[in-house]
């Protein structure tokens, strides 16, 4: 007897468009595509019983810390290409 074919459900759901462009951009740079990851997710959850994410607290914490080490990073490049004030320079410009 033939294997009969799985019928499939369209989810839809609201979602901001510049997280849909980020999250988009970050799976396409992994080769894959939103729907196989979203649904790839979806079947995490249906075979572990979990639902294993970070906390939008969390989130938001991992994304001040990422972006302070961007802002650490790009200041010490800075100072390594000679981009700095000395104490004598920057005194000069507060106080004149």
């Amino acid at each position: 007897m033939g294997q009969v074919a799985e019928k499939t459900k369209i989810v839809n759901f609201r979602v901001e468009p510049s997280l849909v462009e980020e999250a988009r951009a970050v799976v396409e740079g992994q080769g894959s595509s939103l729907g196989k990851i979203l649904k790839l997710f979806l079947k995490n959850i249906a075979v572990t019983g979990q639902v294993d994410l970070l906390s939008e607290e969390e989130l938001e914490r991992e994304r001040l810390f990422r972006e302070l080490q961007e802002e650490v990073q790009k200041n010490v490049a800075d100072m390594s290409a000679g981009n700095y004030l000395t104490l004598d320079e920057l005194e000069e410009q507060l106080f004149g």
